[in-house]
């Protein structure tokens, strides 16, 4: 997996737009979870609002229809205190007149954390000194939060499952300020549950496909983009590894490639001693007076068309490249030196058997070749190509338009496939 994501990280065209991609489905993944969250959060926070507003209402309600039911007096005025006398009545009518209200259970406090009324009779009387939202009620104000409960007791004093209610703390004070006691109202919100749900997938769907449509159009323009650059890279990359004039490869290239078919040969060698590499040195016999004769655009000429004749002569998976000015390297990887004589053959009888046709006139033209065989466990190129240019100095030291070679670092030069006529006639 790491190795996978470090090959991402190459800064090529495709990789660049894989990443983008990524980046664009993980950011609209993200998008679409929190905005879920909060529509989810922002949704029921607005239920919570709305629940504490009415248990408000209903408290002051309460206050106002039952102040002489549960406000009693005291040594230091009035305080919350149920008549038993008018216990039952009072209960019957608030539940009654509580349940349209989706309240489903009610406690009241006094101003000593003590429970006075419930609609679940078994804690009136009981003590809530640890409940701190209970506190800020006595405190003055208040407090609301949601909470699911897994089973409780309604008005009706029937047992419901998996609720969602919002529990509320309302002061309750006299006319003058003075807090009391407090109530605290269940309001059952579970049908809010499969609303906030539905919201919440609608966004989900309208978000997404319209991030679909601008992330689809953003594609489409990273696509042509990252297809604009690829070309341009590949442009780029032709002209650093092409010599301009030939189109074949240039020196460092060739070279570069060279190296490497060097290496890979080498490791091969250690294992079977099959593999091997062959190098041809080619020079133009005589170029210098093409120029000099008939102008730079003939030598051009005569070297654009050498380096065509020169690709229809190698294979396909040869090495061709310009070595500089009118040299030309040749590599023929898995060929022994036999096999490469007679591909210098080949190539010298492309030039030489057919003329060229510079200004109108048919003028011969003819190549010399230096050849060497890739010496067994040879780590650098210089050294081949140290004695194929041996090879070369040799034939053109014979006469040119011939090959000659040189088998390894201790061998003599020879020479191979002399070719009497042909040769440029200049004046010279």
């Amino acid at each position: 997996m790491k190795n996978f994501f470090l090959s991402k990280c190459d800064p090529s065209p495709r990789n660049l737009l894989f990443l983008l991609s990524m980046v664009a489905l993980v950011s609209m993944v993200s998008i679409l979870f929190l905005t879920s969250l909060g529509i989810h959060r922002v949704y029921f926070k607005r239920v919570i609002a709305s629940a504490e507003e009415d248990a408000v209402s209903l408290g002051k309600m309460l206050l106002v229809m039952e102040k002489a039911h549960f406000l009693q007096p005291g040594a230091e005025g009035l305080e919350v205190g149920i008549d038993k006398a008018a216990f039952d009545q009072v209960d019957g009518r608030w539940r009654q007149f509580l349940e349209p209200f989706e309240i489903v259970k009610i406690k009241i406090f006094d101003d000593r954390n003590r429970i006075v009324y419930s609609t679940d009779h078994s804690i009136i009387g009981k003590f809530d000194h640890k409940n701190k939202r209970l506190q800020r009620a006595l405190a003055g104000h208040n407090d609301s939060h949601l909470e699911t409960k897994d089973q409780m007791l309604d008005l009706a004093l029937e047992t419901k499952f998996d609720m969602d209610v919002v529990e509320t703390y309302v002061p309750i004070k006299l006319e003058n300020g003075k807090v009391i006691g407090a109530f605290e109202l269940y309001r059952d919100v579970t049908r809010y549950r499969n609303e906030v749900s539905d919201a919440v997938l609608k966004t989900q769907v309208i978000l997404g496909l319209i991030m679909v449509l601008v992330f689809g159009i953003s594609f489409v323009v990273m696509k042509i983009g990252t297809d604009q650059l690829a070309k341009a890279q590949a442009a780029l990359k032709e002209m650093a590894i092409r010599d301009p004039l030939t189109g074949i490869l240039n020196r460092r290239e060739t070279l570069k490639r060279g190296q490497i078919e060097l290496s890979r040969i080498s490791r091969h060698q250690a294992l079977d001693n099959e593999h091997s590499l062959v190098v041809l040195m080619v020079d133009i016999d005589f170029f210098k007076p093409i120029n000099d004769t008939f102008g730079h655009c003939a030598g051009d000429f005569v070297l654009k068309e050498v380096s065509r004749r020169l690709q229809k002569a190698v294979r396909q998976y040869d090495i061709l490249g310009r070595y500089g000015g009118e040299e030309f390297l040749i590599l023929l990887p898995e060929s022994d030196l036999s096999n490469g004589l007679k591909a210098a053959e080949k190539v010298r009888q492309a030039i030489a058997n057919r003329p060229f046709d510079i200004d109108g006139k048919q003028h011969p033209l003819t190549v010399s070749i230096g050849v060497t065989l890739a010496d067994q466990g040879e780590k650098d190129l210089d050294e081949t190509l140290n004695r194929a240019d041996k090879a070369l100095y040799q034939a053109k030291h014979a006469g040119r338009n011939r090959v000659s070679w040189v088998e390894n670092a201790a061998a003599v030069q020879q020479s191979l496939f002399k070719e009497p006529a042909g040769q440029l006639k200049t004046s010279a």
